[in-house]
């Protein structure tokens, strides 16, 4: 069973495992962080390093996923990597990469993810386009 924590503003850790939950059934394995308006710097950085440090403390690789480089849960996370080294980091999580993680038959790695999550976007109106002017 994948060991994920999802870091992200707002609920969007939150609405990803609810959403993923439709998908492919039980995430009760993942846990979230919501990095909210209200919430300190200081009280973010200790509740962060607790769901990392239980998830380091678990017998499979934590992976975190984190949804943009540069705020503050990417920040603490990294800080964290640096100093432990033994989990992955990724950013820019979105459904895709969320849903790799939890399908994925092995453990996959960070690599793989970010290439799964970057693989889903698609202009499809390009596309479309592109197809109507083939058909002229």
């Amino acid at each position: 069973m994948p060991n994920i924590l999802i870091a992200a503003h707002g609920d969007l850790s939150t609405a990803l495992t609810r959403t993923a939950a439709l998908i492919v059934g039980a995430t009760d394995h993942v846990r979230c962080f919501e990095m909210t308006a209200d919430l300190h710097h200081t009280d973010a950085e200790q509740q962060l390093t607790a769901l990392v440090d239980a998830g380091r403390a678990a017998e499979e690789r934590l992976l975190v996923l984190v949804d943009i480089q540069g705020g503050s849960p990417f920040n603490i996370c990294s800080r964290l990597l640096l100093e432990h080294g033994d989990f992955d980091l990724v950013t820019g999580v979105n459904l895709p990469m969320l849903l790799e993680a939890l399908t994925a038959l092995d453990p996959p790695s960070g690599a793989s993810l970010a290439a799964a999550g970057s693989a889903a976007i698609t202009d499809i109106s390009t596309l479309i386009h592109a197809s109507e002017d083939n058909d002229d």
